[in-house]
């Protein structure tokens, strides 16, 4: 099997010892599970039945069986956005249940595994996978106004990389390249919490054609902001929870909020006090209560260009 480069250290031992325990297939949610690390291809085995494993963020594991695999896997998907990483073995069917025990104690020697379930078993009905990874005290804060910093590191996705090279390489080429990255900037730091722990597990950024909608910024499965070119100026489409400029839409989606229009020039010093407040409750509804509809045309490189400009 070809060695897979993982982000972290603590992720190559994972796959090392998985990898001991005879798991074969290794794969990631960032795509939906649909493509096979070692060989970069479609997984061949993903309907097929057996035993998986995967690794969180914080480097907790889990250990489970399944008859059709990536469904499986989409469903903890939903539960736990903070997978990083999952293996699976083929195994029979009849054996399934004596493999997984097996495997449960043997995953458990090297990584924390079941304390998972414990910890989901005894959440309230109200805990959402929002708040495993963004505490409620912290969304408290959030939503008053106060700033955060990051809990976690920006994260690798060279799955989503490698399938939005050539239309990041065709955007980077645009005029509006340099100010289309000083306002996705300003949108990140002052309405996403903790932005590179919610990154795809929560939010995206997608490039738009034609060029005319330069990028959405995707939140649960509704758009919260977006630059527009009507023609005659550039305009910052942004959604809150309330009106916030004079041009603006009325109440959209579900969540009745608001479509706000504002030129990109005014855009940085329009973004402060209670509108930053109004726009942070609608990302953080969004976040609790919908899974992302748009991940899988998520552009990394749109986010690492406004890093590290």
């Amino acid at each position: 099997m070809k060695e897979i480069q993982f982000v972290r250290e603590e992720f190559q031992l994972w796959a090392k010892h998985a990898q001991e325990l005879g798991f074969t297939d290794f794969i990631s949610p960032e795509d939906g599970f649909s493509t096979e690390l070692s060989n970069n291809s479609k997984w061949e085995n993903e309907s097929s039945a057996g035993v998986y494993a995967w690794i969180t963020e914080n480097g907790h594991s889990y250990v489970g069986q399944a008859v059709n695999v990536r469904s499986r896997l989409g469903q903890h998907w939903k539960n736990y956005r903070d997978i990083a990483y999952a293996s699976f073995q083929i195994v029979e069917a009849a054996s399934l249940d004596h493999a997984e025990k097996v495997l449960i104690v043997k995953m458990e020697e090297r990584f924390p595994s079941t304390t998972l379930n414990i910890k989901f078993a005894a959440s309230s009905a109200k805990t959402v996978p929002f708040d495993l990874i963004f505490p409620p005290k912290k969304t408290e804060k959030f939503l008053a106004g106060q700033g955060m910093t990051a809990s976690q590191k920006w994260q690798d996705w060279p799955l989503l990389e490698n399938k939005r090279e050539r239309r990041f390489a065709k955007f980077k080429m645009e005029p509006l390249y340099g100010k289309a990255l000083a306002a996705l900037q300003v949108f990140i730091e002052r309405c996403i919490p903790d932005a590179p722990g919610t990154e795809v597990k929560f939010w995206s950024v997608s490039l738009l054609h034609p060029l005319k909608q330069t990028f959405r910024v995707n939140v649960g499965q509704q758009e919260v902001f977006t630059l527009w070119d009507d023609g005659t100026h550039i305009f910052a489409r942004i959604l809150a929870k309330s009106q916030l400029s004079p041009d603006f839409d009325f109440p959209l989606y579900e969540t009745n909020s608001f479509a706000n229009f504002v030129k990109l020039e005014e855009f940085d010093s329009w973004l402060v006090a209670e509108k930053i407040i109004e726009c942070r409750k609608l990302v953080v509804w969004l976040m609790r209560h919908t899974v992302p509809l748009n991940s899988g045309s998520h552009c990394p490189q749109l986010i690492r260009a406004v890093l590290q400009p």
